[in-house]
């Protein structure tokens, strides 16, 4: 009952993203069952008109009727497979959109965790095969419903043959029930076989998809990623061979079991088939031999019993098929029903107001990790306030940032802003609060202007002023807002380097114009002088707005009006930069001296030359 729900449920979902994708798919199986039948009929027509000397001219008229009847089938046919394949391209395409925008509104935090990954990988890997593609399923309705159907009319097509007339001694009931019974039975017999190629199919890439779905997607990541071309050719066998060899490896052992099981169960298939055969003309030879039907039915009640059983195993098959892709529907609906509700206040912000934030006993572990990443954090950031958060990797420094805006929510403690919990307000408009530039940013291969702005429309002036306030005139001036970045969409796309890159991002901020700015790690791939402009150029523009900088280079910190110094998951110190260096047992003085030796004995090394 629940793979019939499941069935129905993601027939609708076709119909949903893609109306007429199943119907077309549908009618076209339906008539492609009628099809064969119409000539089947032809023949009967023929055959009787040269043994009983009917009339010219009804015979003509016959012919002539069904000719036309198949060849105007045969065009609708056409047009209905023409309309299948646009609909499965456009639901393809569609069905893609669809689970990308599932997963922008699901919690962030969900997305981060390995089960989902694993989960969402193996969808992707199912999607691949053809047994559990979308196409396939289409294609497999209808030919379940066509099967029956044309299975339906051959049946009343050689009904006649089961008369009450018998042979050898044997009952005409007798004689009919066993063929029935055999032919049944046959039916029956490639049905469970098919169920069982297809069951043992599922469960072993069901098996290697759970080993490797996530190994494989990095695969076709690196390979088709132009930019990691440098490292491939570099280091070709700590880096090519490696991923290619285990991905092949993952490859040989489906092809491996594919042919060996498939050689075994298809002879078995093929033989039900000649059996059936052999079955068929058996009973209609001895039927015509014993005269229970006339010669010149014989060629017509066996095509009709093979037409039968041909539809019969179409529309087996098209079940066996659906029951053993199952378990792929199964995952997919299991992925649309995430439930994407994010707690939302309904307090608005008032942005013309002093914004103060408190963390109160802040503590926070991922779902997936026992170790706790933050532990017991409490800290003010005061309005138009300039912090500056350091701290070794892993200190917990860009998990508080994803606190704060909400990415993850607190295991213990609450964050409040002007004293309210950041839960109670509008999500949407909580988050329009700030702007924000992640150490793992990600620039698009869409226009500059389309980057800068977040959005499909820009003000080109916003865009040029943004750029230029993080050193990116000259580039603007050069390139233009309708300039590509990469290559993906456009061979000609700007290849910007790392330093660029993080200048478009923080133009990203700049653009958006949050109340609070937070740039996490923000001139990593810059040198020290693009750095100093940078920070110059964000302490003006940022002279009235709270500004979180998060960086290793601990000059940096010294305009900041405090610094919070963060040390495995712990806030450590807090203070300005004269304080925090004056404590020579802290840890902010140990990073100091540690990066100010590090300088002095460049400068030393400078001189020695």
């Amino acid at each position: 009952m629940k793979r019939l729900k499941r069935f129905f449920r993601m027939f609708f979902y076709f119909e949903k993203i893609e109306k007429g994708s199943m119907w077309s798919s549908i009618f076209f199986n339906i008539i492609e069952a009628i099809r064969p039948l119409c000539l089947l009929y032809l023949s009967k027509i023929i055959i009787e008109a040269v043994t009983s000397q009917s009339l010219l001219s009804e015979v003509l008229r016959s012919t002539l009727i069904l000719l036309t009847a198949f060849m105007l089938l045969s065009i609708i046919s056409g047009i209905l497979e023409k309309r299948f394949m646009y609909h499965l391209k456009c639901f393809s395409k569609k069905h893609t959109m669809e689970k990308a925008l599932k997963i922008l509104r699901l919690n962030f935090e969900l997305t981060e965790q390995n089960e989902f990954q694993n989960d969402l990988n193996s969808i992707k890997q199912f999607e691949r095969f053809i047994v559990f593609s979308h196409g396939d399923f289409m294609r497999k309705t209808g030919t379940s419903v066509g099967g029956f159907i044309g299975a339906g009319i051959a049946l009343y097509f050689f009904i006649g043959l089961f008369n009450s007339q018998g042979f050898m001694g044997l009952s005409g009931a007798f004689i009919n029930s066993a063929f029935l019974i055999l032919l049944i039975a046959f039916n029956i017999i490639s049905f469970y076989l098919a169920k069982y190629i297809y069951k043992k199919f599922g469960d072993h890439i069901s098996g290697e998809v759970k080993k490797s779905a996530r190994y494989i997607k990095s695969y076709m990541n690196l390979i088709y990623d132009y930019r990691t071309g440098k490292d491939i050719r570099l280091y070709d066998k700590a880096l090519a061979e490696k991923y290619t060899g285990t991905y092949l490896a993952m490859q040989k052992s489906t092809h491996d079991f594919m042919a060996k099981f498939f050689s075994r169960t298809i002879g078995s298939a093929k033989l039900l088939e000649g059996s059936l055969l052999l079955l068929v003309f058996l009973f209609v030879g001895l039927k015509a031999v014993y005269g229970s039907i006339a010669l010149s039915e014989v060629f017509f009640f066996i095509g009709a019993i093979n037409v039968f059983s041909a539809q019969v195993s179409e529309a087996m098959d098209g079940l066996t098929t659906l029951v053993a892709s199952d378990k792929s529907r199964k995952k997919l609906l299991n992925f649309l029903d995430i439930d994407e509700k994010k707690y939302s206040g309904k307090l608005s912000i008032n942005k013309d107001e002093p914004i103060v934030f408190e963390l109160k006993n802040i503590s926070f572990k991922y779902p997936d990790r026992d170790k706790y990443a933050l532990k017991n954090i409490n800290l003010k950031i005061d309005s138009s306030q300039k912090l500056a958060m350091v701290g070794k990797n892993g200190s917990g420094k860009t998990t508080l940032i994803k606190l704060l805006v909400r990415l993850y929510e607190p295991t213990e403690g609450e964050i409040l802003l002007n004293g309210v919990n950041i839960k109670e307000y509008d999500y949407d408009e909580y988050i329009d609060v700030f702007s924000v530039v992640f150490q793992d940013f990600k620039l698009l291969s869409l226009k500059l202007g389309e980057n800068v702005s977040a959005s499909s429309s820009y003000d080109e002036k916003k865009v040029a002023d943004a750029l230029s306030k993080t050193g990116m005139e000259a580039f603007y001036k050069k390139h233009g807002a309708e300039a590509y970045l990469y290559q993906n969409f456009d061979i000609g796309g700007i290849e910007a380097s790392g330093g660029e890159a993080q200048k478009i991002a923080m133009a990203r901020a700049i653009y958006h114009g949050g109340k609070i700015f937070i740039l996490d790690e923000p001139t990593a791939a810059l040198d020290p002088i693009s750095e100093a402009e940078i920070y110059s150029h964000f302490d003006n523009i940022t002279s009235k707005n709270t500004a979180i900088y998060i960086s290793h280079r601990l000059s940096s910190c010294k305009f900041c009006d405090k610094i919070a110094v963060m040390d495995e998951g712990s806030l450590v110190q807090y203070g300005n930069h004269n304080e925090l260096v004056s404590d020579i047992n802290g840890k902010y003085y140990e990073l100091w001296n540690a990066q100010a030796k590090y300088y002095q004995e460049d400068e030393n090394t400078d001189k020695s030359f």
